[in-house]
């Protein structure tokens, strides 16, 4: 029978954690340096976020998350691409599970094009939120250095 992509999401979401933290974990840049469980936690709350904002239309955690995690890899010097291709990965990831899910038949086909949809503005509205923080941080610190 097949599920809502949503709820589909949802039932393999240890999956899609897992994933993220892999190639994470695996790529050229300071996520590379740091803990699995580490990786694990924030892809976890990210995921969580990105599809309460999706179903729910409910973006606080997600900003709250957004605002966390800009100072938490400022902290640690990651630059905004590193973090900003952390984002977009779950577009891709989440898209490949869907597609699959659909070839298998696990996945209805109807609501896919707009949950891919609210997917892409997810990952784009945490994107440019993340780079208006990013920003305005680094602006605050050149600002203090200054004087």
């Amino acid at each position: 029978m097949s599920a809502h992509p949503l709820d589909y999401l949802d039932s393999i979401s240890h999956q899609i954690v897992k994933d993220w933290t892999d190639q994470l974990n695996h790529s050229n840049t300071h996520y590379a340096t740091r803990p699995l469980s580490e990786l694990e936690a924030t892809t976890r709350e990210c995921l969580s976020a990105y599809l309460t904002a999706i179903k729910d239309e409910d973006f606080e955690p997600l900003n709250d998350f957004i605002a966390s995690i800009a100072f938490f890899r400022g902290s640690m010097s990651f630059t905004e691409h590193e973090v900003v291709d952390a984002f977009r990965l779950f577009r891709k990831i989440a898209s490949d599970y869907l597609l699959a899910g659909l070839v298998s038949d696990d996945v209805e086909i109807d609501p896919l094009s707009d949950v891919i949809d609210g997917i892409c503005q997810v990952v784009d509205y945490t994107i440019l939120r993340f780079s208006e923080i990013y920003y305005s941080a680094r602006a605050n610190q050149a600002a203090n250095a200054a004087e």
